[in-house]
C-alpha cells in the first residue's frame, strides 16, 4: 500500500495523471504549494506585506480558485498567471500574488482540489462553511478569510509592476 501512496506522489509531482484525475480532479498534499492571484490593487496592502482577507473570499461560488505553483520557479509562476488575465475590467492586471501551502487551507478544514479547470494547474479550494443561515454562512466565510490574510505563512509576491496580458518583458 506504501509504494503505491508513493508511485501517486511521483506521477503527480512530475505532471502525469490517471483518468480520474483528468476528469474528477485530485486533493492536493498538505506540503503542495499553492499561490492566488491578485488582480486588485485593494485586495492587499504593500506596505504591510498581506494579501486581505477579501483577496481570500471564494464567493460567490463557494469555491476559491488558485493555482497549483509546487516545483515552479517564480518565472513559470507569473506566466502562467498571465494566461489567467482577458479584457474584462478586474481581470486585466495581477498586482501581486499570495502564496501558501495547502497545509493552511486543511487547518480550516477546506480541501484543495486540483481540476486543471479551465487552465491547467487550476486548482479549487473547496467545503467553505455552508451554514443555512446566510448571515452565518458569511460570517464564518469572513472569519476563514481573517485568518489566511493574518497567517505568517502566508508569502506576498509583489512584482516591480503590475503583471499584464501584453507585456513583452520576460519576468524576473
Amino acid at each position: 500500500m506504501r509504494w503505491l501512496s508513493s508511485l501517486r506522489n511521483f506521477l503527480r509531482v512530475n505532471g502525469e495523471k490517471t483518468e480520474a484525475q483528468k476528469s474528477e480532479g485530485y486533493e492536493l498534499e498538505p506540503h503542495d504549494l499553492v499561490s492566488r492571484f491578485i488582480y486588485s490593487s485593494r485586495a492587499f496592502s504593500a506596505q504591510h506585506g498581506f494579501a486581505k482577507p477579501g483577496a481570500f473570499n471564494p464567493e460567490p461560488y463557494s469555491k476559491l480558485s488558485v493555482f497549483h505553483s509546487t516545483g515552479l520557479s517564480d518565472k513559470e509562476i507569473w506566466g502562467n498567471g498571465r494566461k489567467t488575465l482577458s479584457a474584462q475590467r478586474g481581470r486585466d492586471k495581477i498586482y501581486c500574488r499570495a502564496d501558501l501551502s495547502v497545509a493552511i487551507f486543511i487547518s480550516h478544514l477546506l480541501k484543495v482540489i486540483r481540476d486543471d479547470d479551465p487552465f491547467e494547474r487550476h486548482t479549487s479550494v473547496v467545503g467553505w462553511p455552508n451554514n443555512a443561515n446566510p448571515d452565518q454562512r458569511k460570517a464564518d466565510v469572513k472569519a476563514i478569510c481573517l485568518e489566511l490574510s493574518q497567517d505568517p505563512e502566508v508569502k506576498l509576491v509583489i512584482p516591480q509592476k503590475p503583471i499584464t496580458k501584453d507585456d513583452s518583458e520576460p519576468l524576473a
